[in-house]
């Protein structure tokens, strides 16, 4: 005998009254006017009844979300619902304490109660029983007090959204192995982070008053500690896990590959060994972002604190827990001053500005040492700019050294510069004439020069101020990056005059040397008016027509800005732009003077000579640098490229500049040169006659570039 079970799918009868006075407990529903028994509830995997939620003609939820509904949820008649699975009363106007969840046994998955007006304390038993219960919305109500502990023993919570309420207290340790999303930001927390929250994304946390707490020594090495890390590294040797309790630990984000990293690294080292010589309770932990081990162990050889063993997939967790999206990063834990000032959001920053002093990398400091700053570039105190902790004496590439006191009453320019930059070699040329003019015709010598290097290294360093006459800040000493950053220099070559007061006179001493030289001294606004008032006195005294054999008409001279006039060919429409107040007559100006040069001091002397016995006031000259290659090449090649072997002073044209970085360092203090001797910008190009007689003479020989 044979027994047949008729399985029958669907809602029930049952069902659909449950619902029907569910809605009868609600305020506002129009919404769920098509809440009658005259239609049907399910249609396949849709529903007929707005907010219900089916599959198979089953009925397992409801979505009733945006609605403008308002009372109690009747937690009784919603517990007859058997199949019930998911409620979402998201956006709407509940309010008073949370429902009694619990009364809906342990079949419910999802429960979604965000952006109303519900309130007051959770009670710490509403979740008991609720062993299915995988995702928790509370977010945007007004709820307060501790985070029930049945919530936290939920065995499959996936997401728990709180963020935006009123919690307090400490968070708890979450049960779950799958939990993916736990986000209390902008609560009440305090204390410090789970073990179990410690992959979640640091976003999930702003906005917490104890933030900094949350986040602190402790935490880390439970987080580590949770991850089965066992022991850090220091050197060679493997040390276990600190506790972390009383001892500030930051922790470093650094790669070997990233160049940023390797130029802070040895500032921050220097930081560290500075504070733990003073005591600092301070520890550091390198957590890499190397592709590598080989380039992890290249980077942390050169460190003296613990880090992390390599692991990527650890590090990345780490880098997204602390929300790391640059490096150098470096992210002090628990930091908090007494005063509760917060701490900077990197202070990476303010490290390789001020190095320890940038200890406890607050806010508060960090606007302590701008008042500082500023005091020290108002104040006209000569020995706090240029002293620094027990050295008061400057020295000199000629072994010469001078106290800092020896320089008071006197004006001083602070030369910021570096032998890698040829701007700079140009302009140390101009201030050497200058300076040694001025030890000549100042009385008392009473004008000194103190240079601060930018050099890449020490003996660069060496090397630059062996050719100078002047004063110099130690290489090794941090008053060179302390002065860069008082008087805020953004590019080299830089001259900053201080008067005999020490105040600042000018930031832009470099244009007046360049433009007057010695004759700028003592640097004063009044002075540099003075100069500018005798050239315009000069060019009043001139003619302002001149006759020229070249020309049948007239030749105008008229102003040009300041210290300019021009030359105008009222005919042709050609302007010569010329230095100083005017422009002589130009009778050998349609002569190509071109002057071969190289590196050599011979090169100098000629283009020197031609300028004070061939060129006319005026006349541009053609530097030619003639390069032979191991071949030459084919007569029609080098005419090709015939046009790019002069460099008319200034730039002839973008047209004319070489892509080669040498080519370009070997012209520049050829083109200062011609600064000096008022030597003007011609027009872009080599006139075409002059171009073909040029390829006619050099049509055999070897490649000619500029």
């Amino acid at each position: 005998m044979f027994a047949c079970t008729i399985v029958t799918y669907g809602y029930t009868d049952q069902e659909v009254e449950a619902l029907l006075k569910f809605k009868d407990s609600l305020f506002n529903t129009t919404a769920l006017n098509n809440w009658n028994k005259s239609i049907s509830l399910c249609n396949g995997n849709g529903s007929n009844w707005r907010g219900v939620l089916c599959m198979n003609d089953d009925f397992y939820g409801l979505q009733l979300e945006n609605m403008g509904l308002k009372g109690l949820i009747d937690m009784e008649t919603l517990s007859e619902l058997s199949s019930l699975r998911i409620i979402s009363f998201m956006n709407n106007h509940f309010e008073g304490p949370i429902p009694e969840i619990k009364k809906l046994g342990g079949a419910l998955r999802g429960l979604f109660l965000s952006n109303n007006q519900f309130n007051g304390e959770i009670p710490d038993d509403t979740f008991d029983g609720m062993k299915s219960l995988a995702k928790v919305y509370l977010a945007n109500n007004g709820f307060t007090g501790k985070l029930p502990t049945s919530l936290a023993r939920l065995p499959k919570l996936l997401d728990l959204w709180l963020e935006n309420n009123q919690f307090e207290g400490q968070l708890p340790d979450f049960h779950s192995t799958v939990l993916r999303a736990v986000n209390v930001a902008n609560n009440k927390f305090e204390g410090p982070i789970p073990a179990s929250l410690s992959n979640m994304s640091a976003s999930f946390f702003t906005g917490l008053d104890c933030q900094s707490k949350c986040t602190n020594s402790s935490n880390i090495m439970t987080i580590l500690a949770s991850k089965g890390v066992e022991f850090l590294i220091s050197g060679d040797e493997k040390v276990p896990l600190p506790s972390g309790d009383g001892k500030t630990i930051c922790l470093f984000f650094s790669a070997n590959w990233c160049r940023p990293c390797k130029t802070f690294t040895p500032q921050l080292v220097q930081l560290y060994n500075k504070l733990r010589k003073k005591g600092e309770n301070i520890e550091i932990v390198f957590i890499s972002f190397d592709r590598d081990e080989s380039g992890f162990k290249e980077h942390f050889k050169c460190m003296p604190w613990l880090s992390i063993p390599f692991d990527v997939k650890l590090h990345k967790q780490l880098s997204n827990f602390y929300h790391v999206d640059h490096i150098p990063s470096f992210i002090p834990l628990g930091l908090e001053s007494f005063d509760g000032t917060s701490i900077v959001e990197d202070p990476v920053e303010l490290i390789e500005d001020y190095g320890a002093d940038a200890y406890p990398f607050t806010e508060k400091r960090r606007e302590e040492l701008k008042a500082t700053d500023e005091a020290k570039r108002q104040g006209g105190k000569l020995e706090e700019l240029l002293t620094y902790e027990g050295r008061n004496n400057l020295i000199s590439g000629h072994g010469r050294e001078t106290w800092v006191s020896e320089l008071l009453g006197k004006t001083v320019g602070l030369y910021f510069g570096a032998r890698w930059c040829p701007p700079c070699r140009a302009f140390t040329e101009q201030l050497i004439e200058a300076y040694n003019e001025l030890l000549i015709t100042t009385p008392n010598q009473c004008f000194e020069i103190v240079f601060v290097s930018t050099d890449r290294d020490s003996e660069e360093f060496d090397l630059n101020i062996s050719d100078m006459p002047w004063l110099a800040i130690p290489y090794e000493d941090r008053t060179r990056q302390d002065l860069c950053r008082i008087f805020g220099i953004k590019g080299i070559p830089a001259l900053v005059i201080l008067g005999p007061d020490g105040k600042t006179i000018s930031t832009n001493g470099r244009a007046m040397i360049s433009l007057y030289g010695a004759k700028a001294f003592p640097f004063t606004e009044a002075r540099i008016a003075e100069i500018e008032a005798g050239l315009r006195k000069e060019g009043d005294g001139l003619p302002h027509q001149v006759k020229d054999t070249k020309h049948e008409h007239i030749l105008k001279i008229r102003r040009k800005r300041k210290r300019y006039r021009k030359l105008i060919d009222r005919e042709g429409e050609r302007d010569v732009d010329t230095k100083k107040s005017y422009c002589r007559k130009e009778g050998d100006s349609n002569k190509l003077v071109a002057v071969a040069i190289d590196k050599d001091k011979g090169s100098q002397a000629a283009l020197k000579w031609a300028i004070e016995n061939i060129l006319n006031r005026g006349q541009p000259v053609v530097l030619v640098h003639v390069k032979v290659k191991p071949s030459a090449l084919h007569s029609s090649q080098s005419l090709s490229r015939l046009n790019q072997i002069s460099d008319v002073y200034a730039e002839t044209g973008s047209s004319f500049i070489d892509s080669d970085p040498q080519i370009k360092e070997l012209f520049l203090p050829f083109r200062c040169f011609c600064t000096q001797r008022c030597i003007p910008r011609p027009e872009p190009g080599i006139p075409r006659p002059q171009s073909e007689q040029l390829q006619h003479n050099m049509h055999n020989d070897t490649d000619f570039i500029k």
